[in-house]
């Protein structure tokens, strides 16, 4: 399946950040309380579309769906259980996420050489 976290009770945690990524689709995951207890608390949406920020907050369910844009280029989700619980990514958006961040020190490796060609070429 996807990544595992485990979630603290009363504890807000980031656990999913796409950051700068234009893909569309939803974000799928379950949270299963510890214990076998009751689960309740909230999952907040953090995100950025073009010019303008948008903060939604849901209900924590076992099984969770938040819709993702095209225009999300900052897109974070955050959860507070009431009790402890696993969380579990049902979608692929990590994968994509360690590809940004390799692609990002790629092109900043070249703009340094290039910047560094240009200085020392002049």
């Amino acid at each position: 399946m996807g990544k595992k976290l485990s979630v603290a009770a009363k504890d807000r945690t980031r656990v999913l950040w796409l950051f700068s990524s234009s893909m569309v689709g939803s974000v799928r995951f379950a949270a299963n309380p510890a214990a076998g207890e009751e689960l309740s608390g909230t999952v907040q949406l953090v995100r950025q579309r073009w010019f303008k920020s948008e903060t939604l907050n849901f209900q924590l369910e076992r099984q969770n769906t938040l819709e993702k844009g095209f225009g999300d280029w900052d897109y974070k989700v955050f959860v507070t259980p009431d009790q402890d619980c696993d969380i579990e990514f049902q979608s692929r958006h990590f994968r994509a996420e360690f590809l940004f961040r390799l692609l990002a020190v790629i092109f900043a490796l070249g703009l340094v050489s290039a910047l560094m060609v240009f200085a020392l070429g002049a």
